[in-house]
């Protein structure tokens, strides 16, 4: 009802657009890295995992 208050039926649209999101996990230096690496084969020679991937 805030919304609506102040900036009328405008205010009742979807506002999501301006939420900026989380803060990444990882620096831009350690995305280069991971981005880098996934073009190899993981370690163990299996699949990339969440976990191989953050074993790196």
């Amino acid at each position: 009802m805030g919304r609506y208050n102040e900036a009328g039926v405008a205010g009742l649209g979807d506002q999501r657009q301006f939420n900026p999101g989380a803060r990444p996990l990882l620096d831009a230096s350690q995305q280069r890295r991971l981005r880098d690496s996934l073009g190899d084969p993981p370690p163990d020679y299996g699949l990339w995992t969440g976990r191989s991937g953050a074993e790196l």
